[in-house]
């Protein structure tokens, strides 16, 4: 194959199918990388399993090769593994070029290495001429059209599956042979694209499918010391149904006779076995009932079947509840050889709704004093299960309290909110208590703001003059559309008063000075507080009229504002008795 006139286009998709093939698969990730020479050094990247890269690829499509007289390309080379090593550091780095190098377009690309531990190779039209031999589908797909003119003498041009839409025509033809083959069973199928695995998965077609056309298994199992562990879930499933995917390598597999039909009938040993859940009870309404002493309701939550599988000893019942909460109930047929179990699991999944997740923080919190757990299956009570309150993990109060704010800020400004993909922050933390705080009318400390940075506008008055001087300003800021981002929304608050009792302007005497002789225009200015009191926020339209703002902390379960309490002292201090007026 004369890979210098294909095109650089041609040639770099040519390159990149041999390199995936080449090294996809045991757990390692082959990939062109898309755009040129904003790629980090990287035209093709190999990364291992553990993510880290093995070996970068650099193309170059330079049909009269990179000698001396195209001194141009060969600086873009090196710029190239220079590029490559400083951000990725590989350990080996290729490139590839269309022709054979020369002896000294190879000693001057070796040469790059400058001592650097990265072993350097050239990939040319020799090396992929053993590439293309090796990976013939690649050969087919770019260069080959035998087929396809011989598939379309037999009027089947689809079987070469050279168009859109193609595959869709033949696998409608398998699966017009398989409905012939049985009226009962059906097989769906998938192929693995990386390792050419087939999968298939039996279908009844019919309810009677297995007393009208009976299909039978025997499977010989044999494990060992170092597959224990899937013995103990093989044997489990047996028992009690399979309830999670079980799956037999070939070399537990002593042997695997289907017996049936002959489309069905086999002693092949297949590479894996997957025993399957199946979706018995599966959107069947249950309720899971906390009780006290003497089954004294605490707290129930609804939830849903997944599944409920049966063995020859038992069952087990698969459920959801609300805001990620998992559960598993084992049901053994004999109770006295097998003690039932309730298993609790819960995800904190992204994209559960705050009110789902605080009524799950609540009924975990009741689990923890409860001392029996009633499953209630259709309105019809399956099991009672007891156990010790101390045995359940009580929420930690400051999430319970955390989920109350929000739900909080839900009902005070109009937001539906979530869990974030990307976690919760302590900053949620703070605004949600913030929020929650100012919407019954109270002041709060502004988190994470010491003081405020802007730029004088060179205009003044003495009121100005005056508070630029002043060692502590009472300074009031309003915000008519304060809007605060809270797990990812916003949250529209309002017309906001923001206040600092104790203000002072650094450099505030020379910022006055220099807007006495006219030249203060746009000049950077920051003002903070002069004894680290907290910049206050509230909404004036929440405080009620006969009284004056509270000054609150945030009472979320984290440290306080440091300087909170000496500004309550000093609001103790100037204004006693129950007429206090408003901050600011």
């Amino acid at each position: 194959m004369e890979f210098k006139t294909l095109g650089r286009d041609k040639f770099d998709r040519v390159v990149e199918a041999l390199l995936r093939a080449e090294h996809q698969g045991d757990g390692r990730r082959a990939q062109a990388i898309d755009g040129r020479g904003g790629d980090d050094g990287i035209d093709f990247g190999v990364w291992g399993a553990d993510g880290s890269i093995e070996h970068i690829y650099q193309l170059k499509y330079y049909p009269e090769g990179f000698s001396a007289k195209h001194s141009d390309r060969r600086r873009k080379v090196r710029e190239s593994l220079d590029r490559a090593w400083s951000i990725n550091h590989p350990p080996k780095w290729t490139l590839v070029i269309p022709g054979n190098p020369s002896i000294d377009e190879f000693k001057k690309t070796l040469a790059m290495r400058d001592n650097r531990p990265v072993r350097i190779e050239i990939m040319g039209q020799a090396e992929l001429d053993v590439l293309l031999a090796k990976h013939q589908h690649v050969h087919q797909r770019f260069f080959t059209d035998h087929t396809l003119s011989y598939l379309m003498a037999l009027n089947r041009p689809e079987e070469a599956l050279a168009r859109d839409g193609d595959l869709g025509k033949v696998l409608e033809r398998v699966r017009e042979r398989m409905l012939i083959r049985s009226d009962h069973w059906g097989v769906d199928f998938s192929v693995d694209s990386a390792s050419g695995v087939i999968s298939k998965t039996l279908i009844a077609r019919t309810p009677d499918a297995h007393l009208k056309e009976p299909l039978t298994t025997e499977l010989t199992t044999s494990f060992d010391d170092s597959t224990a562990d899937l013995r103990d879930q093989y044997v489990h499933a047996l028992r009690f149904g399979v309830a999670d995917p079980v799956v037999l390598p070939r070399r537990v597999i002593t042997s695997f006779k289907r017996r049936g039909p002959d489309w069905f009938h086999s002693d092949d040993l297949p590479a894996e076995l997957h025993l399957l859940p199946g979706d018995a009870g599966a959107g069947t309404a249950i309720k899971i009932i906390a009780q006290g002493p003497g089954s004294r309701h605490l707290y129930s939550v609804n939830g849903t079947v997944r599944r409920s599988p049966r063995g020859e000893e038992g069952g087990q019942l698969l459920a959801d509840g609300p805001g990620g909460l998992s559960l598993r109930f084992l049901l053994p047929d004999d109770e006295e050889k097998y003690t039932p179990e309730v298993t609790f699991e819960v995800s904190a999944r992204a994209g559960v709704p705050i009110r789902e997740a605080r009524h799950l923080a609540r009924f975990l919190t009741a689990l923890a004093d409860a001392s029996e757990l009633r499953l209630r299956v259709e309105g019809e009570d399956w099991l009672v299960a007891t156990f010790q309150p101390e045995e359940m993990q009580r929420p930690a109060a400051s999430f319970v309290t955390f989920l109350d704010d929000l739900v909080a800020v839900e009902d005070a400004f109009g937001v539906s909110l979530v869990f974030p993909e990307e976690g919760v922050t302590k900053r949620d933390r703070l605004w949600a208590a913030t929020l929650r705080q100012i919407a019954r009318g109270a002041a709060v400390p502004f988190p994470g703001i010491d003081g405020f940075n802007f730029h004088l506008s060179g205009q003044y008055d003495d009121q100005t003059l005056r508070l630029l001087r002043t060692p502590k300003a009472s300074l009031l800021v309003q915000e008519q559309d304060f809007v605060v981002e809270l797990l990812g929304e916003e949250v529209h608050v309002g017309h906001v008063f923001i206040h600092q009792l104790h203000g002072t302007f650094t450099d505030g005497h020379a910022h006055a000075a220099a807007l006495e002789a006219g030249h203060g225009a746009n000049r950077p200015a920051h003002v903070g507080s002069k004894d680290g009191l907290p910049w206050m926020i509230y909404l004036p339209d929440r405080v009620p009229a006969d009284r004056a703002v509270e000054l609150a902390g945030w009472e979320a379960g984290l440290p306080e504002h440091p300087g909170l309490e000496a500004l309550q002292a000093l609001q103790a201090q100037e204004m006693p008795g129950p007429d206090r007026r408003r901050v600011g």
